[in-house]
């Protein structure tokens, strides 16, 4: 997953919380099927996902406009 995110920000794709979701929650959902809660992963895994990977993810992270608070 840190490696999607490095690639999209090599090819000028800023990645946010939703992109990031959609991609883990795909992933998960084709690996486990109907395992997989159809909600998809909890609200704050993207959050804790990013600040674990940040030395990594840093200069191609953003905050998206759905998510960022005014």
């Amino acid at each position: 997953v840190v490696e999607y995110c490095l690639e999209l920000g090599r090819r000028g794709f800023l990645i946010g919380h939703r992109r990031l979701k959609e991609h883990v929650d795909a992933i998960l959902q084709a690996r486990l099927r109907e395992k997989f809660p159809a909600e998809g992963v909890g609200k704050n895994w993207t959050d804790q996902f990013v600040e674990k990977h940040m030395d990594k993810l840093g200069r191609f992270w953003t905050r998206s406009l759905d998510t960022a608070r005014g």
